[in-house]
């Protein structure tokens, strides 16, 4: 029975979507696949509702077994208070029910090619009727699929009075694919980090992920050190460096870059405008190449902010932008 389990797809031991995104994400396709993986390391990432399901399928009990790979069933029923002898009412009632059925699709990512449609009726003979819709390929669209059952409703005879309706999806197949893109959007936005820096170190080498830590130097060029996810051992918890960042410039040019004068005034893309606010940084005098600049906030024509700083010499140079 476990063998049999272990090609089955991973969402029917994940009890949300945001836990079936975030494992399909990392290549988690099947159970098999979610078995390998320690039991201490989901826990901490998906709780304990995952891991508990993973303990029942190797707990080798066929009744819970058994339970695990049933199918998804999409159906929803509705008992009226009293009996509908209007179809407009009763097409009402079938859009607000489609529309919750084809969310179910959208959170197990399934699209349908068949609905059945049952109608109950107060009369103790032929007390339901079975309408069947058969489409020529699949989807998951409320639109479309409304449309397709208005044209079978209104074309069809029914009881005089609709005392109850069920609809189910009976031919669905799973349409979701892997997402291959570096950058993806969450449904989640309370999502951690640390999910998205799993998912690109997934797909990139972990020497290609940069992180900078900050160091205690004055001068903005040595204020960092730059870390790859390789150095992970001299890394800091991520919890711990945001709390160590500081506020300023988010972009810093490897090499300052000189910029010409123009009336006496620094001239990129245009002459700057220069806000009033000095910051004289003067460091590293025990060096080999001191440190003595006075830094000012400018703004270029096209409304870019930039950092500029002012030599001794009376040199302009471009250290940084502000985004």
């Amino acid at each position: 029975m476990i063998k049999k389990l272990q090609s089955l797809p991973v969402k029917m031991i994940c009890e949300s979507n945001e836990t079936l995104v975030s494992l399909e994400r990392l290549g988690i396709e099947n159970i098999g696949q979610a078995l390998k993986l320690p039991r201490k390391g989901l826990r901490h990432r998906f709780g304990t509702n995952l891991v508990e399901r993973i303990d029942q399928i190797t707990s080798n009990n066929e009744i819970t077994l058994k339970k695990i790979i049933t199918p998804i069933v999409i159906e929803k029923r509705k008992d009226f208070l009293f009996s509908i002898l209007d179809k407009k009412i009763l097409l009402h009632e079938v859009a607000k029910l489609l529309k919750i059925l084809c969310l179910k699709l959208n959170e197990y990512y399934l699209e349908t090619s068949q609905i059945r449609i049952t109608i109950f009726n107060d009369s103790r003979k032929n007390s339901s009727l079975s309408i069947e819709i058969n489409l020529s390929g699949t989807t998951k669209d409320p639109k479309k699929l409304f449309s397709l059952t208005k044209e079978k409703i209104e074309h069809s005879e029914f009881p005089e009075s609709i005392k109850g309706i069920k609809l189910h999806f009976s031919k669905i197949i799973k349409v979701y694919r892997k997402n291959k893109e570096l950058f993806f959007k969450k449904n989640n936005s309370s999502s951690d980090i640390s999910d998205f820096i799993d998912v690109v170190s997934s797909r990139l080498k972990p020497s290609s992920i940069i992180f900078f830590k900050n160091r205690s130097n004055h001068a903005p060029e040595q204020k960092f050190n730059m870390y790859s996810l390789a150095d992970i051992n001299k890394l800091t918890t991520l919890h711990n460096r945001g709390k160590n960042i500081e506020p300023g410039v988010i972009w810093l040019y490897e090499e300052p870059i000189l910029l010409e004068e123009r009336y006496k005034k620094p001239y990129y893309k245009g002459i700057l405008s220069i806000h009033n606010n000095l910051e004289r940084i003067e460091t590293n005098w025990w060096t080999v190449k001191p440190v003595k600049r006075d830094y000012y906030i400018a703004d270029t024509t096209a409304c870019e902010r930039v950092w500029i700083y002012l030599t001794p010499e009376k040199n302009w140079y471009l250290h940084g932008k502000f985004w």
